[in-house]
């Protein structure tokens, strides 16, 4: 017997078929919650954004999940960035509508998904429940509007995050700590790895693999591999981006100028991914300025997979990486980055030694059974 009928709220869950094997953290959660409901005789609806013709849920979904591809699509598509603002009200009609379907609906977001989440409260007629899981949220800095989210938050029946960073930016909110639950996510299932050609000629190599934008830090990477390079002829030194970022001409620039730095572009040549790329890598590297999501899921695999990660101390990042024992820790700056990477090439013993204890402490501490169990806790404590 069915349990209950719930619907999961995420957004851009499809994706084109030469993308469906790199999934962003922001939908590997709530497939897998979505699975896990699944699995425990919940009636599970994920639903999400319209998509283009082509477009499917990633691998990592259940192949009886039921799908609703009914939501308008307000966000600008990347490497645009914001809303578009005329198709709110739609969709929060939309929204609106498929909640007298559902005994709850579950989203997945941030900041603006307390405000979509609060209108549909304030409009209902419906006695169903809202849940909310954070992967990321940030304090508003404005009175008002913080006063108005806080007011938004205290209606909602279920607040989780997946880190203790996010907790605490909704304490500082003024949410009490012990209403809101912390639950570590596991990571995806990583695919076999096979030895590939272009990827054996770079060895051995330094990896920088994300947008190259401000944000992640691929400015301070540029310059740091460019006084590594002279320093280290024999290391070569990877950017593994996508395109259509703001340092794109100039990573394209230093790989013409100095033979031993090298830039892929996404989707990588030769069947690449990232996957081998990360196992093949002596090092990581990965000097956020700001986190996209807590946790962030480039942390997590880079050291699931073991590859020694050098990465900057902010927001849930020390939650995750433990100093000098799983990684390091450093400042996002160009000459904290140049320091760390030369002590992980002088002292290979170090960087086997953070990478055997990463794994072990990843793969005990972010688990999907231990989320499934808490996750299931959760439903048959509040229905």
């Amino acid at each position: 017997m069915l349990k209950g009928k719930i619907g999961i709220i995420v957004s851009e869950a499809k994706y084109p078929a030469n993308k469906l094997t790199t999934i962003s953290g922001h939908v590997q959660v709530p497939v897998f919650t979505a699975n896990m409901l699944e699995r425990n005789d919940y009636d599970v609806t994920l639903i999400t954004n319209k998509a283009p013709k082509g477009h499917r849920l990633p691998f990592i979904a259940s192949k009886t999940l039921k799908v609703k591809s009914i939501l308008e699509n307000i966000l600008k598509k990347w490497p645009k960035k914001g809303i578009y603002w005329l198709k709110i009200p739609l969709f929060i009609y939309q929204l609106w509508k498929i909640t007298h379907h559902f005994d709850i609906l579950h989203f997945f977001g941030t900041n603006k998904t307390v405000l979509f989440v609060g209108l549909i409260r304030i409009i209902k007629i419906s006695k169903t429940m809202l849940f909310i899981t954070f992967h990321n949220f940030k304090r508003p800095r404005y009175f008002l509007l913080r006063m108005l989210i806080r007011k938004i938050l205290k209606k909602i029946d279920c607040i989780v995050t997946l880190t203790h960073y996010t907790r605490q930016q909704l304490v500082q909110c003024g949410l009490k700590e012990n209403n809101i639950t912390v639950m570590r996510s596991g990571i995806q299932n990583r695919i076999l790895v096979k030895e590939n050609a272009t990827i054996s000629k770079f060895k051995p190599f330094v990896l920088f693999w994300r947008n190259a934008d401000w944000e992640n830090g691929a400015d301070i990477c540029i310059e740091a591999f460019k006084q590594l390079s002279s320093k280290y002829p024999y290391i070569n030194f990877v950017f593994a981006i996508r395109p259509g970022c703001c340092y794109d001409d100039e990573i394209l620039k230093i790989s013409r100028e100095y033979r031993n730095v090298y830039i892929l572009f996404y989707p990588y040549p030769n069947n690449i991914r990232i996957v081998d790329l990360l196992t093949s890598a002596k090092i990581a590297v990965l000097p956020f300025r700001k986190l996209s999501i807590n946790p962030q899921l480039a942390i997590l695999e880079t050291l699931s997979i073991g590859t020694p990660l050098i990465t900057s101390n902010i927001e849930s990042n020390n939650e995750i990486v433990q100093n000098r024992k799983t990684g390091i820790l450093i400042s996002p700056k160009i000459d904290e980055v140049v320091r760390a990477v030369k002590e992980l090439l002088d002292n290979p013993c170090l960087a086997n030694d953070m990478s055997r204890a990463a794994k072990n402490v990843i793969q005990s501490e972010w688990d999907w059974e231990k989320y499934e169990r808490r996750l299931i806790n959760i439903y048959m404590g509040i229905r």
